[in-house]
C-alpha cells in the first residue's frame, strides 16, 4: 500500500524526488495479506491518498495502480477488481475469503520506506554487500559509495538507470492507457536480472530484509527523496530522519 504524496511546491522537478521526470512522491505504509481467492481486507488511513500493488511471495511488485483511493474517516469501501466493468455497480462478494476474518492491519515496510530515502533505504544494503568491491577505484565496475553527487549520491547515479522505472520523455514512456504486469520495478529491472544472473554467489549473502529493501525501492520508482521540502532534502541527503507526512488512522 503505497501513499502519494501531496506535491507542495508548485512546477514539476523543483524539487526532484528522483531521476523520472514530474515524478510524484511516494512513501510505502505497509502491506497486507492476501487470500488464496485474491481478496484482502483491512483498515486504511483516512486522508490519505493511496494506491495499490498487488505483490508476488517475494514481495516484488507484479502490477501497480495508475489511480488512487482517497478514504473520508469512518468511510467503508471495496474494490471489485481492476478487469471488471467499471461503468457497473457491485458490492464485494460475500463469499471472499478475507471477509470471514477481522480486517488487517497495514504491516510497515523496511527503515527508510516511509519516509522514503534512498539513503536509508538502500545505501545500507550497498555499504554491507557491495562496496568493499564497487568502491570507485575501477572504472569498469559502478561506484556504489553513498557520497553526494548532482542532487543525490553516486549509487543512486549508478543504479537508477538500471531500474525500469515510469517516466515521461523515455523510451519507456508511461503515457499508455493500461499497464503491463512486470514492466516497471523490480521484476522488470535489468538491475535485479543483473543480480540474480550475474552475481548470484554475492545475491546469496543476501538476507530477506536486504531483498524487501531493494525490491521496494525499484517497486517505488526509484525514488531517492521523500518529501519536496528542500531543506527537508537536504537532510535526507546527509542521512538524518525527516519527520514523518501523510494522514492519520481513524
Amino acid at each position: 500500500i503505497i501513499e502519494v504524496l501531496i506535491k507542495t511546491t508548485p512546477h514539476a522537478d523543483q524539487p526532484r524526488v528522483g531521476a523520472a521526470m514530474a515524478a510524484p512522491g511516494k512513501q510505502v505504509l505497509g502491506t497486507v495479506p492476501v487470500e488464496a481467492d485474491g481478496s484482502a481486507f483491512f483498515r486504511a488511513p483516512a486522508g490519505v491518498p493511496m494506491l495499490f500493488q498487488a505483490l508476488d511471495r517475494r514481495g516484488r511488485a507484479v502490477q501497480s495502480m495508475r489511480s488512487l483511493v482517497y478514504l473520508q474517516p469512518g468511510e467503508q469501501a471495496s474494490c471489485i477488481g481492476c478487469h471488471e466493468d467499471r461503468m457497473e455497480q457491485r458490492g464485494p462478494s460475500p463469499d471472499a475469503l478475507a471477509l470471514r476474518r477481522e480486517p488487517s492491519r497495514i504491516e510497515p515496510g523496511p527503515e527508510g520506506s516511509k519516509p522514503f530515502s534512498f539513503v536509508r533505504l538502500v545505501q545500507p544494503v550497498l555499504d554491507r554487500h557491495c562496496v568493499e568491491c564497487h568502491d570507485g577505484q575501477e572504472a569498469a565496475r559502478p561506484d556504489l559509495r553513498g557520497l553526494p553527487e548532482g542532487g543525490f549520491t553516486r549509487s543512486y547515479q549508478a543504479l537508477v538507470e538500471r531500474v525500469s522505472y515510469s517516466a515521461w520523455g523515455l523510451p519507456m514512456d508511461n503515457g499508455e492507457p493500461l499497464t503491463e504486469p512486470l514492466r516497471f520495478g523490480a521484476l522488470g529491472s535489468p538491475l535485479l536480472q543483473h543480480l540474480l544472473e550475474h552475481h548470484a554467489e554475492q545475491s546469496r549473502g543476501l538476507t530477506d530484509a536486504d531483498w524487501a529493501r531493494l525490491h521496494t525501492w525499484m517497486d517505488c520508482n526509484a525514488l531517492f527523496y521523500g518529501t519536496f521540502d528542500p531543506e527537508g532534502q537536504r537532510r535526507q541527503l546527509a542521512g538524518e530522519v525527516i519527520a514523518e507526512v501523510g494522514g492519520r488512522m481513524r
